[in-house]
This record gives C-alpha cells, sequence and structure tokens, in this order.
C-alpha cells in the first residue's frame, strides 16, 4: 500500500513538473519568465518597439532644430544691434573688431570718406563716453551669396556724455562673409533735418 502511494505521488510530483516546465516554455507564470512568448506578448513588443523608434526620431529631429543655424539676415541684424549696444556702453572697440581691413565709411558728420585705419586710430582712443541712448529699427537686409546690404533708422535721444538731443538718422552697412564671419566693409549715414522728416522710410523710430 505504501508503495502504492508513493508511485502515486512520485506520478503527481512528476506530472507537476511536466505541467511547470512546459508552462514556463510557453510563457506561463510558473518558473522564470517564458523563453518563447505567446503571440500576443510579440505583437505588445513590437508596438512597444514602433513607438520607441518614433520617439527617437522626433527627439532627433527636435535637437537638429534647435541647433539650426539663424539666417543670413538675422546675423547681420545681430550685429547691427550689438554695434549699439556696445557704444552705450562706451565701447569703441567692436566696430572696427568686426570690420573689414577695406572698409570704407562715410558717416554724417564727416566731409569726406574715412578708411578703416582712422577708425582703428579712434577705437583705440577709447574717446567715446558711455550714455548715448539710441533706438534702432531695421528697414531691410538684401543678402546675396556672402555680401549682405543693411538698410536701417536710428532715432538718438541723448548723446554719448549725456547731452539730450532729438537727431534721426538713415544708415547704410554693407557686410561681406568672410571664414563663416561677417565683416563690415562700407557704411554710410545722413543725418535728416526737421525738413525732412517726411521722407523717412515707414518703420523708423518714433520715439
Amino acid at each position: 500500500m505504501a508503495d502504492t502511494l508513493a508511485s502515486v505521488d512520485e506520478g503527481k510530483a512528476v506530472s507537476t513538473l511536466e505541467k511547470a516546465s512546459a508552462g514556463d516554455a510557453y510563457g506561463g507564470s510558473i518558473g522564470r519568465p517564458g523563453l518563447i512568448p505567446r503571440s500576443g506578448d510579440r505583437r505588445a513588443r513590437g508596438l512597444l518597439a514602433w513607438v520607441c523608434s518614433w520617439l527617437m526620431l522626433l527627439t532627433a529631429c527636435g535637437d537638429a532644430g534647435s541647433d539650426a543655424r539663424p539666417s543670413a539676415a538675422d546675423e547681420v541684424w545681430a550685429l547691427e544691434q550689438a554695434i549699439y549696444a556696445k557704444r552705450a556702453a562706451g565701447d569703441t572697440l567692436f566696430y572696427s573688431d568686426i570690420s573689414s581691413e577695406h572698409y570704407l565709411g562715410w558717416p554724417a558728420p564727416a566731409v569726406e570718406p574715412v578708411s578703416y585705419a582712422s577708425i582703428r586710430e579712434f577705437a583705440l582712443q577709447g574717446s567715446f563716453e558711455p550714455g548715448e541712448k539710441i533706438a534702432v529699427v531695421s528697414n531691410g537686409i538684401s543678402v546675396d551669396g556672402d555680401t549682405a546690404i543693411s538698410y536701417y533708422t536710428t532715432h538718438r535721444t541723448v548723446r554719448p556724455g549725456g547731452l539730450q538731443v532729438d537727431e534721426r538718422y538713415e544708415n547704410i552697412h554693407v557686410y561681406v562673409r568672410r571664414d563663416d564671419e561677417w565683416r563690415l566693409v562700407g557704411a554710410m549715414s545722413r543725418r535728416l533735418l526737421p525738413d525732412q522728416l517726411g521722407s523717412a522710410p515707414l518703420g523708423s523710430p518714433d520715439q
């Protein structure tokens, strides 16, 4: 009798082990995770892999977009704004630093064009006092390859040193791109007298 019960118990144990092994092989919950996934699991894992691939692609596209270089016109306008921000702080070097050695410009007070050597000499003197207040408005930037022409107007209400004024100017800057950097190569400005203010282009500062 004992032998019979032992045989029955042993048979049950073998049967249970076989079921456990079978369940283990086909993804059952007994023992370690299944080596052969159910068809539903395969579909779920495939969907998860597809979603992850799209997420990685979207992330890569977002990173590429965030590193996109500004347009040539935006780069030139950033330089124009920086020129006047530096002037307001009394920095005389920035203008000549971004200028080409072939620079030739005709500022409003001058009786003739001035060379790069002239603006560099003035810059090194450091005689431009801080405190200038001047509004700058772009009236258009034309870009053709490595050449850019910037048209803009300015309205100065405080001169360097603090003298209050009401002065408006029309300006042109010509830039060339060399070694992936924009260089100022030409400039011209004229002051608008009171009877000329009507000729100022739309977009001129009115404050």
